[in-house]
């Protein structure tokens, strides 16, 4: 996204993502997992600035400082990396930016649909440089901020009151679907090495000059919301980038050429997968609940009918129960245990 002439853009194993503009916003298409860098430039239009004078940049995500600020004294591309771990006059570490699957928290609460988590934020101010020097060390923000509110479906919302957030409700088919809740957050990476810090202190001159916010999301939550359409050429050019969106598409284009028998087929083999992939959480996710006290609930469906594979099925036809041992060190141990039968004189 440009504003002036600065140009703001994500950028993911060497090329930039994707972006749509939707209602006045610019979104970024994303991939949990993925590791990314924030990429700032200043355009060739941009004109030079007096001796001592400079841009300095600041980076937000999901609302959290990254640490260090940017430099810009000529049109080029600068890019933040990760969050600061530790700088001094030597070098600077940074743990990457790495786009994580958020978890639902009681400790956050949702009002209205103006949500921090999935955004990136910039803003540029004009500077000059002091007589002052920098010394000793830095060191960033432990946390981040990779936890949402519960927004269960079905849950009502008050609509945000400021223009730019309520672009995310036009559109939509309701406010109060769980969709609308970002599905990405910015976690933290591997630790890597960065260019120092600037032992030169500097003041800034005014206001800012420029602010840059950009949203991040996935392809398949894009594809509920009606962000992404499936009849914009353009649109399917980024389905087509992302696995899950991908996958999607070709089940369309087998209906059209195989009929809708085989092409129901597929969409079914689709819908198991990404039920298996829901249900798989990260392990740290997991360690990470459990130590925040989140209880995880439990949905069982009473009027499905049990299939082959059903434990409680086959145990009943053995004449077993079901144990379970709260004992287990990670998660509860189930047993089939075989039933005692009492004869009575």
């Amino acid at each position: 996204m440009r504003v002036g002439h600065f140009e703001l853009a994500l950028a993911s194993g060497g090329r930039r993502l994707p972006e749509v503009v939707h209602n006045g916003e610019s979104v970024v298409v994303a991939a949990a997992g993925a590791s990314f860098h924030v990429e700032l430039t200043l355009l060739e239009t941009a004109h030079k600035l007096p001796h001592g004078q400079f841009y300095k940049a600041y980076a937000e995500i999901d609302r959290r400082n990254v640490g260090y600020s940017k430099r810009i004294y000529r049109p080029h591309t600068t890019a933040w990396t990760g969050f600061l771990e530790s700088a001094d006059s030597q070098g600077m570490l940074v743990r990457e930016f790495v786009f994580s699957v958020p978890f639902e928290t009681a400790a956050k609460q949702a009002h209205n649909l103006n949500f921090v988590e999935g955004k990136v934020r910039v803003e540029v101010r004009l500077a000059e440089e002091t007589d002052e020097r920098r010394t000793g060390s830095r060191h960033g923000d432990t946390g981040t901020n990779e936890s949402i509110a519960q927004l269960p479906e079905g849950k009502k919302v008050v609509p945000p009151r400021r223009p730019r957030a309520a672009s995310w409700l036009q559109g939509a088919a309701s406010p109060e679907h769980f969709f609308m809740a970002p599905s990405l957050t910015t976690g933290k990476g591997k630790l890597k090495a960065d260019k120092p810090f600037s032992t030169h202190k500097s003041r800034t001159i005014g206001g800012p000059v420029a602010v840059l916010e950009l949203r991040y999301e996935t392809a398949a939550t894009l594809l509920l919301r009606g962000v992404l359409k499936e009849s914009d050429p353009a649109h399917r050019a980024i389905l087509q980038q992302f696995p899950d969106t991908a996958a999607e598409e070709d089940a369309v284009k087998r209906e059209d050429e195989t009929g809708p028998s085989q092409a129901a087929a597929a969409r079914s083999k689709l819908k198991r997968r990404q039920e298996q992939q829901q249900h798989q959480q990260p392990a740290r996710q997991r360690r990470q609940r459990r130590r925040q006290g989140v209880e995880e609930e439990a949905v069982i469906d009473l009027t499905k009918a049990p299939g082959e594979g059903d434990e409680v099925l086959a145990a009943k036809q053995e004449n077993k129960q079901l144990q379970c041992d709260l004992t287990a060190e990670d998660e509860p141990q189930w047993r089939a245990v075989k039933q005692q039968v009492h004869s009575v004189a």
